[in-house]
């Protein structure tokens, strides 16, 4: 039935204005080397190597009233099926709707990426091959100047007969706003966010805690430098019932000059004391649903804050040049220095704290666009971490901890037709 209103759609608005179909395809095999990626490496451990590929198929049909797209993906590991069966593995990583309600408002209904600006609360995940996206409702106003969204979104785990017990690792519901303004001829960008998320208990008695995180994001273009800042606040409650006051801030500026482009930024996201005597309040922020893996460190030993710091929060000072000789190539090096947000108390000497300092990381990367369908990525990663990250991530840190990767993406256009 679901299916018989959207195609029902499409016989009413096949008349109006001009018509598009667009059939297209994205094949990205990646090969990596893992030796201390996510975690330090253990001291006898050996390199990790393996090739993964992400297949998508991807059909979009639009008119000036309604856009329908589909994009079907199949993520794999080689080698990570016997041979002569048949596993199915192909999934729905997009399917929605897009009716024009008026000529700056929109309704986008059904499975969608959800990513904005930075990426640093909402995020598609892009670098993980099966990538992120969420089961809902958008509400859009569009104009050159001012943007506004509202979005919905519940999740379920079945048709339920009775109840809504939700026990997936995900959030049970999730609503969020974003506002943007541009100034100055768009050299100044304006934005605000206000996310809350209903967390599920998992328990035969379903309850939801709700954490609402808010704040600016500011973007200025003053050539040769950008400079973007922002702050926001996370409150609300932990699944342990908890009061969270936390908060997480960002500065990066970053200065062109010809080709080469120097960048210089800041994070800071709260974390618990555990040195205060009062832990009635939560303090360490959670990063909610974004790219992290734009942000702290190729090797992702921060893809999961504030579980990855013990709830200690993290600082994270880094450096990036890039050097770009044309439009197709691209090299670069990001520098990031480690330290805690907060106080974490030493698991092997509980009457000790950590030393907040965790780690230096370096990442070198380069990508070349040797066609207009295909691009090549590759990229080279060091930690250098300390007796505190040793204890944080487990693993050896006096040994190599290094990661790799190469690879390959093709994104074709296999046909299109318009009328």
């Amino acid at each position: 039935m679901k299916y018989s209103f959207f195609f029902l759609i499409f016989l009413s608005f096949s008349s109006w204005g001009q018509q598009k179909f667009e059939l297209s395809a994205e094949f990205r095999p990646r090969m990596e080397q893992r030796l201390g990626y996510r975690t330090l490496a253990p001291t006898d451990a050996k390199t990790a190597f393996f090739v993964s590929e992400r297949f998508r198929l991807q059909s979009l049909y639009s008119t000036d009233l309604l856009k329908l797209y589909i994009s079907l993906q199949d993520y794999r590991v080689w080698g990570n099926e016997e041979q002569v069966k048949n596993i199915g593995s192909i999934g729905l990583h997009e399917g929605w709707a897009e009716l024009r309600l008026k000529p700056k408002n929109f309704l986008k209904l059904g499975r969608q990426e959800i990513s904005y600006e930075d990426n640093r609360l909402l995020g598609n995940l892009d670098w993980v091959q099966q990538a992120r996206s969420h089961d809902g409702v958008v509400y859009k106003y569009v104009s050159p100047k001012i943007n506004f969204h509202l979005g919905s979104f519940f999740n379920q785990s079945a048709e339920q007969i009775t109840g809504t017990v939700y026990k997936l690792n995900n959030y049970k519901s999730m609503s969020y706003a974003w506002y943007n303004q541009k100034l100055d001829s768009g050299r100044i960008s304006l934005s605000y966010y206000a996310i809350l998320d209903g967390l599920p208990n998992r328990d035969s008695i379903p309850k939801s805690y709700y954490r609402f995180t808010t704040g600016p994001n500011t973007s200025f273009k003053l050539d040769p430098i950008t400079l973007n800042v922002g702050a926001y606040l996370q409150l609300g409650k932990t699944i342990s019932n908890q009061s969270i006051m936390a908060f997480f801030t960002n500065i990066y500026a970053e200065y062109a000059h010809r080709k080469t482009f120097f960048g210089l930024g800041y994070d800071f996201l709260s974390g618990n004391n555990a040195k205060s005597t009062d832990q009635t309040e939560y303090k360490a922020f959670h990063t909610l649903y974004p790219t992290n893996h734009k942000y702290y460190g190729h090797m992702d030993y921060f893809l999961d804050i504030p579980n990855d710091t013990k709830q200690g929060g993290l600082q994270d000072i880094y450096a990036r040049i890039q050097y770009k000789p044309n439009t197709k190539g691209l090299v670069g090096v990001d520098a990031h220095y480690f330290l805690l947000g907060n106080n974490v108390k030493s698991a092997v000497n509980p009457a000790q704290y950590l030393d907040p300092y965790l780690g230096v990381e370096l990442d070198f990367f380069g990508s070349y666009k040797a066609l207009d369908f295909m691009t090549i990525n590759a990229g080279y990663s060091l930690m250098f971490a300390s007796e505190s990250m040793k204890e944080i991530k487990g693993g050896d840190n006096k040994r190599y901890n290094g990661w790799s990767f190469i690879s390959l993406t093709l994104k074709p256009t296999l046909f299109q037709h318009i009328k």
